[in-house]
């Protein structure tokens, strides 16, 4: 069985394949080991169990895309397609040629903001922000336009990092604000928002738009 976890705490059982019992063991509340284990200068000494994939979220590094690197480009497409496909997308694949206008569109776009996160390599998650301005506040905020994990990657504090990441991007912006809109069936984003910080808007606000093409990407 092959399993793919997060722990935030010190010390768990966990029943992997077969009759056998392992241990996680955990040096500080982000970084986890899996398997047996040996005290080294204070440190656990890991001998991974066979078949497991072990995630930890410093593992994760989030960048802002750079349009001249072809993996970036490569990834906002590839998970912007996984976003459309989502259940919490529009369930629909996007064409290459979609992929294609869409990448072009972020990068000729003056205030998008795309951040990526990487975990050993794979590019996982994705945020596409825009920095607009406030007459109220007089100062720019940053719309959340999308926040998309890969299902594989998801519950390991992903999302949480891209969050943390463009609050940061909008703290050296000398942003007033970030909004952001989320269905009201997606309850995990929703959660995440609020742990965050998120709240709703005083007044409460309505979302609302008026379609101009049929197709709307």
């Amino acid at each position: 069985m092959t399993s793919a976890f997060h722990c935030n705490y010190l010390h768990f059982d966990v029943f992997l394949s077969g009759k056998n019992s392992e241990k996680i063991y955990s040096t500080n509340k982000n970084t986890c080991f899996l398997g047996k284990y040996a005290n080294i200068q204070n440190r656990f000494l890991c001998i991974f169990a066979p078949n497991i994939l072990l995630m930890t979220i410093q593992d994760t590094i989030v960048t802002v895309c750079e349009y001249d690197n072809k993996a970036h480009l490569q990834a906002i497409a590839s998970l912007l397609n996984g976003y459309n496909e989502d259940e919490m997308g529009r369930g629909v694949s996007l064409t290459e040629s979609e992929q294609q206008q869409l990448v072009d569109g972020l990068k000729n776009h003056p205030t998008a903001i795309v951040l990526l996160a990487e975990n050993s390599g794979v590019y996982c998650g994705l945020l596409v922000g825009f920095e607009i301005f406030s007459t109220f506040t007089v100062r720019p905020i940053i719309n959340i336009h999308d926040v998309f994990v890969s299902k594989t990657y998801r519950g390991k504090g992903i999302g949480r990092r891209l969050i943390q990441a463009i609050v940061d991007e909008a703290k050296k912006k000398n942003c007033s604000r970030i909004s952001l809109e989320v269905r009201h069936d997606n309850a995990t984003a929703q959660n995440l928002y609020k742990s965050i910080g998120f709240v709703e808007t005083d007044p409460p606000m309505y979302y609302w738009c008026k379609y101009i093409y049929e197709q709307v990407i």
